[in-house]
């Protein structure tokens, strides 16, 4: 059984899992100089590849020291390798769900680097690393962070099709990508949505590895990592007992995740596959975006997302299987959904990860309203489909091309 860190990538998972090189990384420095656990951040979560893991009793979860996060006992935790990233990160605190709080239990302790590219949990130290480029706002902020793409960037480019996703709010963008490489501004009210969004979903992996009704039995002398595994052992993640109840079945689709997100090479046939053999595959099986299939981890975690954005903002999320277009054209959608959760059986799964990941909030409410998915039109460009009923009641395409935004 693979033990890796439940992360946002797997190349980052090899220095976690002992099996690859040690990564130099940038100093950090903590939020709070001093804190109970300043003189440990560094050493206990941001050593680089060879990072040993610290006992529990040298830097606790923030769960085993209180069952009530507040602001400061995430600022107590943070360390940052630029002082703005922290004076950012505790201007923000103030605009995120209670809920964000509750999963932070399950935390040793939050990195942001202007390395880390894109972000991650480790299992190892129990911390989640961030990438500020979500946090960033004036030019000179952006100047401090490395612009290196994300290293999946061309990861299965030789597929006949893509699987996108966007979140909408009100049939328009939730948010807007920004570049780190132009003289671009922003303003605090634009970066909330993305952060809290990435903030889910990392939390959700460090709440499937050390779920806070464990916290009370964990050993103080155990390390962070010997501490997840006896709780993998047990069969105790979430990611484990949504595996066991509602396997996700496609093996085409795994295997083109190993593609997609691990950069393994296509074969002759996967070269060969259409949208529309891609898009009968998906829709008939249980998951919410094709990164599902890459881990049972990031299963629990793209489900968990999608329904806290809804959940705390009623901003939605669309998935679609469209064509690959080539530079300058649009992407067109042959099959795709709004609020795939609604879908009875990707919902019972939302309904399970939600109830594991946070135990005391009572998602019955929601789940009872949550209704059934929209479709999106298919033959319509991704962008012309962001208003889905009034596509429908159109019935054609409208003319002309829009400029294609990030989908993910």
């Amino acid at each position: 059984m693979m033990r890796i860190l439940c992360a946002s990538l797997l190349l980052a998972a090899l220095a976690a899992c002992g099996g690859g090189e040690s990564k130099r990384v940038a100093p950090v420095y903590p939020a709070v100089a001093d804190g109970p656990y300043a003189q440990r951040l560094q050493a206990c979560a941001r050593a680089g590849g060879e990072q040993v893991s610290c006992k529990l009793g040298q830097l606790p979860l923030i769960g085993m020291q209180t069952a009530d996060p507040q602001p400061a006992d995430l600022m107590a935790r943070l360390a940052t390798t630029h002082v703005w990233m922290a004076q950012r990160f505790e201007q923000i605190l103030s605009q995120l769900p209670p809920e964000i709080f509750l999963l932070a239990r399950s935390l040793t302790s939050i990195i942001i680097g202007s390395d880390v590219r894109p972000a991650f949990y480790w299992s190892r130290t129990g911390a989640i690393y961030l990438d500020p480029a979500l946090l960033w706002l004036s030019k000179e902020e952006k100047r401090s962070i490395d612009p290196s793409p994300d290293f999946r960037q061309g990861f299965g480019s030789e597929l006949g099709f893509r699987i996108i996703s966007r979140y909408v709010l009100n049939n328009q963008y939730a948010w807007y990508g920004y570049s780190l490489e132009d003289d671009s501004e922003r303003s605090l009210d634009d970066i909330v949505a993305p952060f809290v969004r990435l903030l889910f979903h990392e939390l959700a992996h460090a709440a499937d590895f050390l779920p806070v009704d464990q916290h009370g039995s964990l050993d103080p002398q155990l390390s962070v990592e010997a501490a997840s595994v006896r709780i993998e052992d047990q069969g105790l993640q979430v990611s484990q007992r949504l595996q066991a109840s509602a396997p996700l079945a496609s093996d085409m689709l795994s295997d083109l995740a190993r593609v997609s997100f691990f950069g393994v090479p296509a074969s002759a046939y996967q070269r060969a596959l259409r949208p529309s053999d891609v898009a009968a595959e998906f829709a008939s099986d249980q998951a919410n975006d094709d990164y599902s299939y890459s881990s049972r981890y990031e299963d629990v975690a793209m489900l968990f997302e999608e329904l806290m954005m809804d959940y705390s903002f009623a901003i939605k999320r669309d998935v679609a299987v469209t064509n690959r277009p080539a530079d300058g054209q649009e992407h067109v959608v042959y099959w795709g959904q709004r609020q795939r959760i609604g879908d009875e059986r990707v919902r019972q799964r939302a309904a399970l990860v939600a109830g594991g990941l946070l135990p005391d909030v009572d998602f019955d409410a929601y789940f009872s309203a949550l209704g059934e998915p929209d479709a999106l039109p298919a033959g319509q460009s991704w962008n012309s489909s962001l208003d889905p009923a009034a596509r429908r009641k159109q019935g054609q395409r409208i003319p002309g091309r829009e400029a294609e935004l990030p989908a993910r």
